[in-house]
């Protein structure tokens, strides 16, 4: 096992040359003394081995139009090697189109460019006409027609896409090798098709994995090497593998911290919450070998937050609720306490609900950020229930706090809601529709948690730059599309936004919790609405 691994390794760093790379020797080969060696070789192992060494020779100085010319001339002299100088043809063509483009050779591009093209389909034609469904470059050829016509957008890239599709399966059911469906998937991933590169991805490492042989440490390994380069789609499904087929032999110990392990890579990070579901899995799983005592706060935390940051907010809201049973005086005590609040009171319209928690902090002294922050908030809550006196009440208390403490995002907050009711004006716009879309009863249709929301970063220090950003539903009537205006309100930092755009990039001043409200409307009426919360430390 390990050693087919090994030359499968091998094999495709040979063929991942780059188009147009550097060269890889220090000293350029003796391509004429290569070519006498695979015209002269007797046994056709041995010329296929040379024939790949010739290749990478040629490639390696980009005289790909030299190694073209000089397969040619085999031909005649190497009928059993036939398909496999048809294919290498082909690639040795098709980089060379590369390479034109790459050196901006457009004299020659445009020139030979559609002989050339020419020569990689009818190279590709003649290596599938004789190789057998065994034959790694069977599917390479496959590989090279999907990026010739992919490149190109031209009529053939969906057929070329599922007969790649469909060769890698043959092989994959036929061959031994996995190396070949490994450099497919990563093809098509790097052309955007996630769909297929998963398939690919799930067939190769289920075929890696079905050596009787492999250990569990061989498995981790594996996976670990596919997070390292980056790859997560591989890492989730080397990972599950890992899980499924090793977990289980190890002691209980050893299997919780290594499930704990992997579901850490996983979480939700500044920049992507790609992996954030599968952590969850991976956290449950870990929960139910050893119970909710195998999570110290931290632990806990970071779990919630992973949540968070994907809007699950029940299991996020459940986990803070757990954590402050549990660690009542924790690190995390009045960020989880005002989160909840917000999720009761805003995604769940739980009002006496959300109060008990806002509550809880307003009543501390010294007062915190966490602090001031819910009594905004209770002020807030009673400003739109129409009770202006309780809710100036809370404002006037906040500006009374901002003397000795940095709260001044808020305190600027509070001043304009008290203007508002001692004015008699209604609550600011954006506001007003925020609070109504999250709150009026009956419950509307509108879910805090479907329309993507998101800041990047999601914590950051005091003065540091975050970008918050929406993807708000397309809507189109006819030929038109809907113009939409986006409704912020909310924390929103040293440059809040206009009702036209649907990101900005802001900065916090002050520590805290920050809360983000949108809604999105059309002129047919409210689309959506949604929320986020950013932490400054």
């Amino acid at each position: 096992m390990k050693s087919m691994i090994l030359s499968g390794l091998i094999f495709c760093n040979l063929l991942a040359l780059p188009l147009a790379g550097a060269a890889l020797f220090a000293a350029e080969p003796d391509t004429a003394a290569l070519t006498k060696q695979l015209s002269d070789a007797k046994d056709d192992t041995a010329a296929r081995a040379l024939l790949a060494e010739l290749a990478a020779a040629y490639a390696g100085t980009h005289q790909y139009g030299e190694f073209a010319e000089s397969l040619q001339l085999l031909r005649g002299k190497k009928k059993s090697l036939e398909p496999l100088l048809s294919y290498y043809t082909a690639e040795a063509r098709y980089r060379q189109l590369k390479y034109l483009e790459e050196t901006q050779n457009w004299d020659e591009y445009f020139s030979m460019g559609n002989a050339y093209r020419a020569d990689v389909e009818k190279g590709l034609e003649a290596a599938l006409k004789g190789l057998a469904a065994t034959e790694p470059l069977r599917v390479r050829a496959r590989i090279l027609a999907f990026r010739l016509h992919k490149d190109q957008e031209d009529a053939f890239a969906e057929q070329s896409l599922a007969d790649l599709m469909s060769e890698a399966d043959l092989y994959a059911r036929s061959a031994n090798d996995p190396a070949p469906i490994k450099e497919a998937a990563d093809t098509l991933a790097s052309y955007g098709e996630k769909g297929k590169s998963r398939e690919l991805y799930k067939s190769y490492f289920s075929k890696l994995t079905s050596a009787a042989d492999i250990s569990p440490e061989q498995l981790k390994a594996e996976a670990d090497n596919f997070y390292a380069a980056g790859n997560a789609e591989m890492a989730e499904f080397a990972y599950e593998t890992f899980i499924e087929k090793a977990v289980p032999g190890l002691a209980k110990d050893e299997a919780i911290k290594a499930l704990i392990g992997i579901a850490r890579l996983f979480c939700a990070r500044q920049e992507n919450t790609a992996g954030a579901y599968f952590a969850e899995q991976v956290f449950r799983k870990a929960e139910a070998l050893g119970g909710e005592d195998i999570f110290d706060e931290e632990l806990m935390y970071l779990r919630a937050i992973n949540l968070e940051k994907v809007k699950e907010y029940q299991s996020c809201k459940d986990l803070y609720d757990k954590m402050l049973l549990r660690f009542p005086a924790g690190a995390h005590t009045f960020e989880a306490t005002f989160k909840n609040g917000i999720i009761a009171a805003y995604v769940f319209a739980d009002l006496q609900g959300a109060r008990v928690f806002f509550e809880k902090l307003a009543q501390l002294r010294p007062a915190g950020v966490h602090a001031v922050s819910s009594m905004y908030q209770l002020g807030l809550l009673s400003q739109w229930e129409g009770d202006t006196r309780n809710a100036r009440a809370f404002y006037a208390g906040i500006l009374e706090l901002a003397a000795d403490g940095d709260f001044s995002d808020t305190s600027v907050l509070a001043a304009q809601r008290i203007k508002e009711i001692d004015t008699g004006e209604p609550l600011e716009h954006n506001l007003q529709m925020f609070l109504d879309a999250s709150l009026k009863t009956p419950r509307t249709t509108f879910n805090a948690s479907a329309m993507e929301l998101s800041a990047v970063p999601y914590s950051l220090k005091g003065g540091g730059e975050t970008r918050i950003a929406t993807a708000a539903p397309s809507m189109e009537t006819g030929c038109m599309q809907v113009e939409m205006q986006y409704l912020w309100s909310g924390h929103l930092g040293d440059a809040p936004a206009g009702t036209e755009q649907a990101a900005f990039s802001t900065s916090y001043k002050t520590k805290g919790t920050k809360e983000i409200n949108l809604v999105v409307v059309s002129p047919s009426g409210v689309v959506d609405r949604s929320l986020y919360m950013v932490d400054v430390y």
